[in-house]
């Protein structure tokens, strides 16, 4: 089984992290986004696909970015 590669980034619904998530997805990579909001996410980069996973995360909560890991490993 070849393992894929999936690209996380964190505040990604506006500046650096929207950029690179943007640019990550034009070439092809596969993506999941965090932001507080996850329809902030999804009105600046677009729905789920198969490429991307729009997810809403608090990086300051434990359980909260563990259920985020889990939601990954589902979604690629």
């Amino acid at each position: 089984m070849k393992n894929k590669k999936v690209w996380l980034v964190t505040g990604a619904s506006k500046g650096l992290g929207l950029s690179l998530v943007n640019h990550l997805l034009q070439q092809g990579h596969a993506v999941a986004a965090t932001s507080r909001k996850k329809q902030s996410l999804i009105e600046a980069v677009g729905e789920e696909s198969e490429n991307f996973l729009p997810l809403q995360m608090d990086v300051v909560t434990e359980s909260n970015v563990l259920e985020g890991k889990e939601q990954v490993l589902r979604h690629f």
